[in-house]
Protein backbone atom coordinates (compact mmCIF):
# COMPACT_ATOMS: atom_id res chain seq x y z
CA UNK A 1 0.00 0.00 0.00
CA UNK A 2 0.77 3.20 -1.29
CA UNK A 3 1.42 5.68 2.36
CA UNK A 4 1.35 9.10 0.79
CA UNK A 5 -1.73 10.85 1.64
CA UNK A 6 -2.40 12.33 -1.98
CA UNK A 7 -1.64 10.15 -5.19
CA UNK A 8 -1.07 13.33 -7.22
CA UNK A 9 2.94 14.05 -7.82
CA UNK A 10 3.72 17.58 -7.78
CA UNK A 11 4.99 19.05 -11.09
CA UNK A 12 8.83 18.62 -12.48
CA UNK A 13 10.67 21.49 -14.14
CA UNK A 14 9.71 19.99 -17.34
CA UNK A 15 6.23 19.10 -17.13
CA UNK A 16 3.72 21.44 -18.62
CA UNK A 17 1.97 24.39 -16.78
CA UNK A 18 -0.40 23.98 -19.44
CA UNK A 19 -2.09 22.05 -22.00
CA UNK A 20 -4.62 22.64 -24.60
CA UNK A 21 -5.09 25.76 -22.67
CA UNK A 22 -5.90 23.78 -19.39
CA UNK A 23 -4.16 24.41 -15.83
CA UNK A 24 -1.85 21.52 -15.22
CA UNK A 25 -2.10 20.93 -11.27
CA UNK A 26 0.20 17.88 -10.61
CA UNK A 27 0.58 14.11 -12.09
CA UNK A 28 -1.28 11.80 -11.47
CA UNK A 29 0.23 8.65 -10.23
CA UNK A 30 -0.29 5.30 -11.42
CA UNK A 31 -3.35 6.60 -13.56
CA UNK A 32 -2.84 3.48 -15.78
CA UNK A 33 -3.03 6.03 -18.74
CA UNK A 34 0.89 6.31 -19.37
CA UNK A 35 2.16 10.14 -18.31
CA UNK A 36 -1.22 11.98 -17.00
CA UNK A 37 -2.10 15.22 -15.60
CA UNK A 38 -4.60 16.90 -13.32
CA UNK A 39 -5.91 19.19 -15.01
CA UNK A 40 -8.76 21.96 -14.74
CA UNK A 41 -11.12 24.15 -16.35
CA UNK A 42 -11.56 27.71 -15.50
CA UNK A 43 -14.77 26.75 -13.82
CA UNK A 44 -13.03 24.31 -11.53
CA UNK A 45 -14.03 21.21 -12.99
CA UNK A 46 -10.91 18.28 -12.62
CA UNK A 47 -9.43 16.63 -16.18
CA UNK A 48 -6.82 13.83 -16.64
CA UNK A 49 -4.91 14.98 -19.99
CA UNK A 50 -2.93 12.02 -20.99
CA UNK A 51 -0.73 12.63 -23.90
CA UNK A 52 -1.31 9.71 -26.62
CA UNK A 53 1.53 6.85 -27.04
CA UNK A 54 3.30 7.68 -29.81
CA UNK A 55 2.99 4.83 -32.89
CA UNK A 56 6.01 2.56 -32.90
CA UNK A 57 8.01 3.62 -36.23
CA UNK A 58 6.55 6.80 -36.64
CA UNK A 59 9.85 8.20 -37.11
CA UNK A 60 10.33 9.89 -40.88
CA UNK A 61 6.70 7.81 -41.71
CA UNK A 62 4.94 11.14 -42.41
CA UNK A 63 1.60 9.02 -44.50
CA UNK A 64 2.02 6.36 -41.41
CA UNK A 65 1.35 9.05 -38.91
CA UNK A 66 -1.23 10.69 -40.89
CA UNK A 67 -2.92 7.51 -41.07
CA UNK A 68 -2.33 7.08 -37.40
CA UNK A 69 -4.00 10.39 -36.31
CA UNK A 70 -6.57 9.98 -39.05
CA UNK A 71 -7.80 6.56 -37.10
CA UNK A 72 -7.29 8.73 -33.39
CA UNK A 73 -9.91 11.54 -34.33
CA UNK A 74 -11.94 8.59 -35.59
CA UNK A 75 -11.44 7.17 -32.40
CA UNK A 76 -12.28 9.91 -30.28
CA UNK A 77 -14.85 11.07 -32.04
CA UNK A 78 -16.44 7.80 -31.49
CA UNK A 79 -15.89 7.86 -27.18
CA UNK A 80 -17.20 11.63 -27.47
CA UNK A 81 -20.57 10.01 -28.30
CA UNK A 82 -20.70 7.61 -25.41
CA UNK A 83 -22.96 8.51 -22.41
CA UNK A 84 -22.76 5.80 -19.76
CA UNK A 85 -21.70 5.74 -16.14
CA UNK A 86 -19.15 3.08 -16.73
CA UNK A 87 -16.97 4.78 -19.64
CA UNK A 88 -14.79 8.10 -18.94
CA UNK A 89 -15.94 10.94 -20.46
CA UNK A 90 -14.12 12.66 -22.94
CA UNK A 91 -13.82 16.38 -22.23
CA UNK A 92 -11.39 17.60 -24.78
CA UNK A 93 -8.84 15.99 -27.17
CA UNK A 94 -6.37 17.52 -29.84
CA UNK A 95 -4.96 14.73 -32.63
CA UNK A 96 -4.34 16.88 -35.49
CA UNK A 97 -1.06 18.87 -36.59
CA UNK A 98 2.24 18.57 -35.55
CA UNK A 99 1.81 19.03 -31.73
CA UNK A 100 1.55 15.30 -29.62
CA UNK A 101 -1.74 14.27 -29.14
CA UNK A 102 -3.67 14.44 -26.42
CA UNK A 103 -7.07 13.50 -24.67
CA UNK A 104 -8.54 15.40 -22.18
CA UNK A 105 -11.51 13.21 -19.66
CA UNK A 106 -13.31 13.83 -16.88
CA UNK A 107 -11.20 12.58 -13.69
CA UNK A 108 -12.23 9.41 -12.03
CA UNK A 109 -10.88 9.82 -8.59
CA UNK A 110 -9.92 6.19 -7.97
CA UNK A 111 -7.18 3.47 -8.44
CA UNK A 112 -6.65 1.29 -11.62
CA UNK A 113 -7.68 -2.05 -11.47
CA UNK A 114 -4.21 -2.82 -12.39
CA UNK A 115 -3.06 -1.12 -9.79
CA UNK A 116 -5.05 -2.20 -6.92
CA UNK A 117 -4.23 -6.42 -7.75
CA UNK A 118 -0.27 -5.19 -7.65
CA UNK A 119 -0.43 -3.97 -4.07
CA UNK A 120 -3.31 -5.97 -2.75
CA UNK A 121 -3.61 -8.96 -4.98
CA UNK A 122 -6.85 -10.44 -6.78
CA UNK A 123 -10.39 -8.91 -5.49
CA UNK A 124 -13.45 -11.11 -3.82
CA UNK A 125 -15.43 -13.15 -6.49
CA UNK A 126 -18.50 -10.42 -5.64
CA UNK A 127 -16.37 -7.49 -6.52
CA UNK A 128 -15.33 -9.68 -9.50
CA UNK A 129 -18.77 -9.99 -10.60
CA UNK A 130 -19.73 -6.12 -10.26
CA UNK A 131 -16.74 -5.30 -12.02
CA UNK A 132 -17.23 -7.85 -14.97
CA UNK A 133 -21.15 -6.27 -15.12
CA UNK A 134 -19.72 -2.35 -15.05
CA UNK A 135 -17.29 -3.11 -17.69
CA UNK A 136 -19.78 -4.97 -20.13
CA UNK A 137 -22.44 -2.07 -19.63
CA UNK A 138 -19.22 0.37 -20.75
CA UNK A 139 -18.77 -1.82 -23.53
CA UNK A 140 -21.64 -2.20 -24.49
CA UNK A 141 -22.08 1.76 -24.63
CA UNK A 142 -18.66 1.96 -26.88
CA UNK A 143 -20.01 -0.55 -29.64
CA UNK A 144 -23.39 1.17 -30.00
CA UNK A 145 -21.56 4.60 -30.51
CA UNK A 146 -19.56 3.11 -33.67
CA UNK A 147 -15.97 1.62 -33.93
CA UNK A 148 -14.60 2.51 -30.95
CA UNK A 149 -12.50 -0.41 -29.92
CA UNK A 150 -10.93 0.32 -26.64
CA UNK A 151 -7.89 -2.06 -26.46
CA UNK A 152 -9.42 -3.23 -22.69
CA UNK A 153 -6.33 -3.95 -20.12
CA UNK A 154 -6.47 -3.60 -16.55
CA UNK A 155 -4.45 -0.63 -16.37
CA UNK A 156 -6.97 1.48 -18.65
CA UNK A 157 -9.94 0.33 -16.09
CA UNK A 158 -10.57 2.90 -13.14
CA UNK A 159 -11.62 1.68 -9.88
CA UNK A 160 -14.18 4.45 -8.59
CA UNK A 161 -16.31 4.67 -5.12
CA UNK A 162 -19.37 4.25 -7.39
CA UNK A 163 -18.41 2.24 -10.20
CA UNK A 164 -15.67 1.04 -12.59
CA UNK A 165 -15.11 3.26 -16.01
CA UNK A 166 -13.21 2.21 -18.72
CA UNK A 167 -10.89 4.82 -20.21
CA UNK A 168 -11.38 3.92 -23.78
CA UNK A 169 -10.22 7.19 -25.95
CA UNK A 170 -6.72 7.56 -27.45
CA UNK A 171 -5.00 4.77 -25.81
CA UNK A 172 -4.57 2.50 -28.52
CA UNK A 173 -1.73 2.16 -30.93
CA UNK A 174 -5.00 3.41 -33.43
CA UNK A 175 -3.04 1.46 -36.04
CA UNK A 176 -6.00 -0.20 -37.35
CA UNK A 177 -6.86 -3.87 -35.27
CA UNK A 178 -7.18 -6.46 -37.71
CA UNK A 179 -10.26 -7.63 -35.18
CA UNK A 180 -11.89 -4.44 -33.78
CA UNK A 181 -15.33 -6.10 -33.50
CA UNK A 182 -17.19 -6.47 -30.37
CA UNK A 183 -15.58 -10.14 -29.92
CA UNK A 184 -12.62 -9.04 -29.61
CA UNK A 185 -13.70 -6.88 -26.77
CA UNK A 186 -15.13 -10.09 -25.06
CA UNK A 187 -12.33 -11.94 -25.65
CA UNK A 188 -10.22 -9.19 -23.47
CA UNK A 189 -13.27 -8.97 -20.92
CA UNK A 190 -12.77 -12.31 -20.44
CA UNK A 191 -8.96 -12.17 -19.85
CA UNK A 192 -9.89 -8.59 -17.63
CA UNK A 193 -12.10 -11.02 -15.36
CA UNK A 194 -9.85 -13.74 -14.68
CA UNK A 195 -6.89 -10.94 -13.80
CA UNK A 196 -9.31 -9.39 -11.47
CA UNK A 197 -10.12 -12.47 -9.74
CA UNK A 198 -6.89 -14.14 -9.71
CA UNK A 199 -4.17 -11.64 -10.01
CA UNK A 200 -2.47 -13.35 -12.92
CA UNK A 201 -3.10 -14.01 -17.16
CA UNK A 202 -4.87 -16.70 -18.46
CA UNK A 203 -2.40 -17.26 -21.24
CA UNK A 204 -1.86 -20.91 -21.82
CA UNK A 205 -0.19 -23.03 -24.94
CA UNK A 206 -0.39 -21.27 -27.82
CA UNK A 207 -2.97 -23.47 -29.63
CA UNK A 208 -4.23 -24.90 -26.75
CA UNK A 209 -7.20 -23.42 -24.35
CA UNK A 210 -6.51 -21.15 -21.79
CA UNK A 211 -5.17 -21.86 -18.18
CA UNK A 212 -7.85 -20.52 -15.94
CA UNK A 213 -6.18 -22.00 -12.75
CA UNK A 214 -7.55 -19.93 -9.48
CA UNK A 215 -10.45 -19.01 -11.36
CA UNK A 216 -13.44 -19.45 -8.51
CA UNK A 217 -16.16 -22.24 -10.07
CA UNK A 218 -18.95 -19.31 -10.60
CA UNK A 219 -17.14 -17.39 -12.90
CA UNK A 220 -14.71 -20.13 -14.59
CA UNK A 221 -17.27 -21.47 -17.33
CA UNK A 222 -17.95 -17.61 -18.17
CA UNK A 223 -14.29 -16.89 -18.42
CA UNK A 224 -13.77 -19.34 -20.92
CA UNK A 225 -16.45 -18.72 -23.46
CA UNK A 226 -15.08 -15.14 -23.79
CA UNK A 227 -11.46 -16.74 -24.36
CA UNK A 228 -12.75 -18.84 -27.02
CA UNK A 229 -10.21 -19.04 -29.74
CA UNK A 230 -12.88 -18.64 -31.98
CA UNK A 231 -14.49 -15.42 -32.05
CA UNK A 232 -17.89 -16.88 -33.64
CA UNK A 233 -17.90 -18.97 -30.30
CA UNK A 234 -17.71 -16.00 -27.87
CA UNK A 235 -20.78 -15.12 -26.38
CA UNK A 236 -22.46 -10.95 -26.60
CA UNK A 237 -22.18 -9.15 -24.37
CA UNK A 238 -25.70 -8.78 -23.90
CA UNK A 239 -25.13 -13.13 -23.06
CA UNK A 240 -22.02 -12.07 -20.53
CA UNK A 241 -24.19 -10.22 -18.26
CA UNK A 242 -27.35 -12.54 -18.39
CA UNK A 243 -24.53 -15.18 -17.03
CA UNK A 244 -23.04 -12.81 -14.36
CA UNK A 245 -26.66 -12.14 -13.08
CA UNK A 246 -25.80 -9.42 -11.25
CA UNK A 247 -26.99 -5.54 -11.50
CA UNK A 248 -24.01 -2.96 -12.64
CA UNK A 249 -22.21 -1.72 -9.42
CA UNK A 250 -23.23 1.06 -7.49
CA UNK A 251 -22.20 3.08 -4.44
CA UNK A 252 -20.77 0.62 -1.48
CA UNK A 253 -19.56 -2.34 -4.30
CA UNK A 254 -15.41 -1.74 -3.76
CA UNK A 255 -13.72 -4.19 -1.19
CA UNK A 256 -13.00 -1.67 1.85
CA UNK A 257 -9.66 -2.00 1.52
CA UNK A 258 -9.83 -0.41 -1.96
CA UNK A 259 -12.26 2.35 -0.45
CA UNK A 260 -9.51 3.32 1.66
CA UNK A 261 -7.87 4.36 -1.49
CA UNK A 262 -10.50 6.64 -2.72
CA UNK A 263 -9.70 9.98 -0.16
CA UNK A 264 -6.17 9.77 -2.24
CA UNK A 265 -7.35 10.43 -5.26
CA UNK A 266 -9.81 13.07 -4.10
CA UNK A 267 -7.30 15.02 -1.94
CA UNK A 268 -5.80 18.38 -3.07
CA UNK A 269 -2.89 18.23 -5.32
CA UNK A 270 0.51 19.53 -4.14
CA UNK A 271 1.85 22.96 -4.92
CA UNK A 272 3.91 22.83 -8.34
CA UNK A 273 7.49 23.84 -8.33
CA UNK A 274 8.21 27.04 -9.70
CA UNK A 275 9.77 26.72 -13.36
CA UNK A 276 13.17 27.64 -13.46
CA UNK A 277 14.34 31.64 -14.23
CA UNK A 278 15.77 31.78 -17.31
CA UNK A 279 19.47 32.27 -17.25
CA UNK A 280 20.81 35.31 -19.09
CA UNK A 281 23.40 33.88 -21.51
CA UNK A 282 26.72 34.72 -20.48
CA UNK A 283 28.83 37.39 -21.94
CA UNK A 284 31.36 36.78 -24.71
CA UNK A 285 34.94 37.31 -23.35
CA UNK A 286 36.81 39.48 -25.83
CA UNK A 287 40.66 38.31 -25.82
CA UNK A 288 43.09 41.33 -23.88
CA UNK A 289 45.04 41.44 -27.58
CA UNK A 290 41.53 41.99 -29.75
CA UNK A 291 40.69 44.96 -27.02
CA UNK A 292 43.97 46.38 -27.44
CA UNK A 293 43.55 46.34 -30.80
CA UNK A 294 39.82 47.91 -31.13
CA UNK A 295 41.15 50.40 -29.17
CA UNK A 296 43.63 51.80 -31.46
CA UNK A 297 47.51 51.34 -31.63
CA UNK A 298 48.94 52.80 -28.56
CA UNK A 299 51.07 56.50 -28.37
CA UNK A 300 54.31 56.34 -26.81
CA UNK A 301 54.91 59.43 -24.49
CA UNK A 302 57.41 61.96 -25.56
CA UNK A 303 59.67 64.40 -23.64
CA UNK A 304 56.76 67.28 -23.91
CA UNK A 305 54.39 64.79 -22.76
CA UNK A 306 56.06 63.75 -19.11
CA UNK A 307 55.37 66.66 -16.78
CA UNK A 308 54.97 66.06 -12.82
CA UNK A 309 51.43 66.80 -12.38
CA UNK A 310 52.27 70.13 -10.44
CA UNK A 311 54.86 71.37 -13.06
CA UNK A 312 51.96 73.95 -14.75
CA UNK A 313 52.90 76.58 -16.83
CA UNK A 314 53.39 80.15 -15.14
CA UNK A 315 50.67 81.40 -16.64
CA UNK A 316 48.56 78.35 -15.09
CA UNK A 317 49.88 79.04 -12.10
CA UNK A 318 49.54 82.23 -11.86
CA UNK A 319 46.01 82.42 -13.12
CA UNK A 320 45.24 79.23 -10.13
CA UNK A 321 46.34 81.89 -7.61
CA UNK A 322 43.98 84.68 -8.96
CA UNK A 323 40.85 81.86 -8.78
CA UNK A 324 41.80 81.50 -5.62
CA UNK A 325 41.11 85.08 -4.38
CA UNK A 326 38.12 86.04 -2.63
CA UNK A 327 36.06 87.98 -5.30
CA UNK A 328 34.20 90.91 -3.76
CA UNK A 329 30.86 91.00 -5.98
CA UNK A 330 28.35 94.11 -6.50
CA UNK A 331 25.22 94.22 -3.91
CA UNK A 332 22.32 92.81 -5.28
CA UNK A 333 20.10 95.47 -6.93
CA UNK A 334 17.25 96.19 -5.01
CA UNK A 335 13.93 94.69 -5.76
CA UNK A 336 12.23 97.00 -8.35
CA UNK A 337 9.17 98.83 -7.33
CA UNK A 338 5.96 97.52 -7.68
CA UNK A 339 6.65 93.98 -7.88
CA UNK A 340 8.11 94.09 -11.62
CA UNK A 341 11.81 92.83 -12.21
CA UNK A 342 13.90 94.39 -15.00
CA UNK A 343 14.10 91.91 -17.74
CA UNK A 344 13.97 91.99 -21.93
CA UNK A 345 9.73 91.96 -21.30
CA UNK A 346 9.43 94.06 -18.47
CA UNK A 347 11.09 97.13 -19.06
CA UNK A 348 12.20 99.20 -15.47
CA UNK A 349 9.38 101.95 -15.82
CA UNK A 350 6.56 102.82 -14.35
CA UNK A 351 3.11 101.35 -14.79
CA UNK A 352 0.99 103.44 -17.11
CA UNK A 353 -0.61 106.33 -15.23
CA UNK A 354 1.49 106.15 -13.04
CA UNK A 355 3.01 110.34 -11.31
CA UNK A 356 6.75 110.85 -11.48
CA UNK A 357 7.62 111.64 -8.00
CA UNK A 358 10.89 114.27 -8.07
CA UNK A 359 14.06 112.90 -6.55
CA UNK A 360 14.74 114.15 -2.42
CA UNK A 361 18.24 114.74 -2.82
CA UNK A 362 18.65 116.65 -6.23
CA UNK A 363 15.95 119.03 -4.42
CA UNK A 364 18.31 119.42 -1.34
CA UNK A 365 21.05 120.19 -3.87
CA UNK A 366 19.23 123.05 -5.51
CA UNK A 367 18.36 124.35 -2.20
CA UNK A 368 22.04 124.59 -0.77
CA UNK A 369 22.99 126.10 -4.04
CA UNK A 370 20.51 128.58 -3.59
CA UNK A 371 21.40 129.71 0.16
CA UNK A 372 25.39 129.84 -0.77
CA UNK A 373 24.67 131.97 -3.52
CA UNK A 374 22.26 134.72 -1.06
CA UNK A 375 24.99 134.52 1.66
CA UNK A 376 27.87 135.28 -0.88
CA UNK A 377 25.42 138.04 -2.51
CA UNK A 378 24.57 139.32 1.48
CA UNK A 379 28.71 139.02 2.16
CA UNK A 380 29.47 141.51 -1.18
CA UNK A 381 27.27 143.63 0.21
CA UNK A 382 28.43 144.34 3.64
CA UNK A 383 31.72 144.56 2.05
CA UNK A 384 30.95 147.52 -0.57
CA UNK A 385 29.66 149.11 2.10
CA UNK A 386 32.44 149.02 4.44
Amino acid sequence: MQSSSTAFEPLGSGDPRLIGGYRVLARISSSGTGRAFLATTQSGRRLAIAFVPARPGAAGDEAGDEAFRSALQRQIGAVQRVRSPYVAEVVDAHAAGPERPWVATAYVPGPSLAGVLAEQGPLPADAVRALAAGVATGLAALHEAGPAHPGLTPSRVLLAADGPRIVAAGLTQATGDEDPSPASDVFALGALIHFAATGRTAAGPPSGPPDLTGCPSALRGLVARCLAADPAERPSLDAVLADLETAPPGPGWLPAAVAAQIPRYEAEPPAAEPPPLPQPAPAARVPVADQRAAAGPAMAPGPQDVRPQDARPQDARQDARQDARPQILPPEAPAPAYGLAPGPTTPDVPYAGAVARPDSTAMLLVAGGVLTMATLGVLLVLAFLV
